[in-house]
């Protein structure tokens, strides 16, 4: 474990010491990302040389750093863990709602169920990462007890417009309260629609739109301009998989997201 502050990780090797627990702190320095695509990440740690996670973005290849120090630790007290069992671990962990890749052709999509300034702070890492300077467009909702102007701080600077939604929630922030929240507000980002309608709107093909979205239009090729970037900042998982159920190609199913979607 190798905490982001100082002030933080004393506190941590305070505990440690007042338990008699030991500490193991990572080395992030001994990373070394190989490739780097929304497909996934292609690096190395320490002795450990070429391996693959789905997950994106660099707090999640410090994830997997943690969890190769962990197999480490294991292994000292005695577990049978495999390289080949920690590769394949890595490779096919899985977390819905965190920068994931929902939509990959045409207009790309994204959710991410992040909901503290932190969150938004590390997916804005990623956009500009994996889309550089791209202007990203957001699907948002929120809980009225969050943070939402920190996060909004955070996203507003990269450039899109703002489609704001009511999650199914007794304790979400209203659409139109969201809307009015966000910097340089304009009065036609708030739609209050349902997450699936406006999937589904992102996905049809709207010349006017998208040149209404690309104000410079004219000096880009409109096409291409239509595969704008979009990303789901939603609390609420149930949100999240409903707009899955929508993006999501046919052959990855769909249809059990859905349905996990109103079952939960």
């Amino acid at each position: 474990y190798q905490p982001e502050k100082d002030s933080v990780a004393q506190v941590v090797r305070t505990a440690c010491r007042e338990r008699n627990a030991a500490l193991h702190e990572v080395d992030f320095s001994q990373l070394r990302l190989l490739k780097n695509s929304i497909e996934g990440q292609r690096f190395s740690y320490r002795q450990w040389e070429d391996l693959h996670i789905r997950l994106l973005g660099l707090h999640q290849l410090k994830n997997a750093a943690v969890v190769l120090e962990t197999v480490a630790v294991l292994r000292g007290r005695g577990w049978n863990i495999s390289d080949e069992a920690a590769r394949r671990g890595l490779s096919e962990a899985r977390w819905p709602g965190r920068f994931e890749v929902l939509r990959a052709d045409g207009p790309v999509f994204l959710a991410d169920g992040g909901h503290n300034r932190q969150c938004a702070e590390a997916v804005t890492a990623a956009l500009k990462a994996y889309f550089p300077g791209k202007n990203i467009h957001f699907i948002m909702g929120v809980l009225g007890d969050k943070d939402y102007a920190s996060m909004l701080a955070v996203l507003a600077p990269l450039g899109g417009r703002f489609y704001t939604v009511t999650p199914d929630s007794p304790r979400a922030l209203s659409a139109a309260a969201l809307a009015q929240a966000i910097p340089c507000h304009r009065e036609d980002e708030h739609r209050d629609a349902s997450v699936e309608s406006l999937a589904e709107f992102w996905l049809e093909d709207h010349d006017d739109e998208a040149e209404d979205l690309c104000p410079d239009a004219e000096q880009r090729d409109i096409r291409e301009e239509r595969r704008l970037v979009a990303q789901c900042a939603f609390r609420a998982l149930r949100n999240l998989a409903l707009a899955a159920a929508v993006l999501t190609p046919a052959d990855r199913d769909p249809g059990n997201r859905a349905r996990e979607a109103r079952d939960g």
